[in-house]
């Protein structure tokens, strides 16, 4: 960085993350919050825990192999 020598060539192109599925694992506190911010984004989400949330909107997978299957990132926010 002090030389001022930045690389001449382009920077690899990224990952675009708007409409790719992200899967939650454990949807507590901290697991609503990775969603709330994942929305944001433009994710879609998918969530697995041990009963499904009536007053969550999202997608419940009660798998978490089928979960993480069908996901393009998978979160776990459990203990």
């Amino acid at each position: 960085m002090r030389a001022l020598s930045w690389p001449k060539n382009q920077f690899p192109t990224s990952v675009r993350v708007r409409d790719k599925t992200v899967g939650i694992v454990g949807m507590g506190a901290i697991g609503r919050a990775v969603a709330k911010r994942a929305t944001a984004l433009g994710l879609k989400i998918r969530y697995q825990g041990p009963r499904r949330k009536s007053e969550l909107t999202y997608a419940y997978e009660p798998d978490v192999t089928a979960l993480a299957r069908d996901s393009d990132f998978l979160v776990l926010c459990c203990p």
